[in-house]
């Protein structure tokens, strides 16, 4: 009966809102078990993407609530929920800056990335993405993990290019290249303070700094 089942799904939307709402954390698993059930009571593709819509706004609505209250691994587990019915690049960004602010990067890189993959023409994913590329590379320069982070820094450029970004590649190529120099390398020291000043010419430092370790 298409009133039975109409009423149903309504039923099961409004029930799981109102426990992702009000309810103890506890209620949560619950929530999600009638989300799940509410589109099989749909009548027809349209109505069922409505549901899906319809799901993933509930779910959306609780993870910034438990976001606000400093619940953040509820926020992730629900908001991971919403984006299994509606994957866009809204939510995938608001999961990245979760997983960000529990100091988990490499996580939030990958859920950035894999939006990206799947929207590659959305500039504010491929921003997302690249800022996020940028901020680890700049932990692993400050780490001396000069390698890792010059890697990183192109991946970064390769995906959305800013100022920013070539300007601490031009630093970190100089700080390998003064690290090289000093351990003896002097070819490989060269070739990368002579990179460094090609990326950012402009930097009195970066040009200074070449021509004392070089002698020049």
């Amino acid at each position: 009966d298409p009133n039975t089942r109409h009423f149903t799904k309504v039923a099961l939307g409004n029930l799981a809102h109102k426990l992702l709402a009000d309810g103890p954390p506890a209620a949560i698993p619950r929530a999600l078990e009638l989300l799940r059930e509410a589109p099989a009571f749909a009548d027809g593709a349209d109505v069922a993407v409505e549901v899906r819509t319809q799901n993933a706004d509930i779910l959306f609505a609780a993870a910034r609530r438990h976001a606000d209250a400093e619940r953040l691994h509820l926020a992730v587990h629900v908001l991971r929920e919403a984006i299994g019915y509606v994957d866009d690049s809204v939510s995938r960004r608001f999961l990245a800056s979760l997983y960000t602010r529990m100091d988990r990067r490499p996580e939030a890189i990958e859920v950035l990335a894999e939006g990206y993959r799947r929207l590659p023409a959305d500039p504010e994913l491929a921003q997302a993405l690249a800022t996020a590329i940028h901020n680890q590379a700049v932990q692993l320069a400050d780490a001396h993990r000069y390698d890792e982070a010059i890697a990183a820094f192109h991946h970064a450029r390769g995906i959305s290019d800013s100022e920013a970004t070539c300007a601490m590649l031009a630093q970190t190529y100089a700080l390998r290249g003064v690290s090289r120099v000093n351990a003896g390398d002097l070819r490989n020291g060269r070739a990368d303070l002579e990179r460094a000043v090609q990326l950012d010419p402009t930097n009195p430092t970066l040009a200074s700094a070449y021509r004392r370790v070089l002698g020049r």
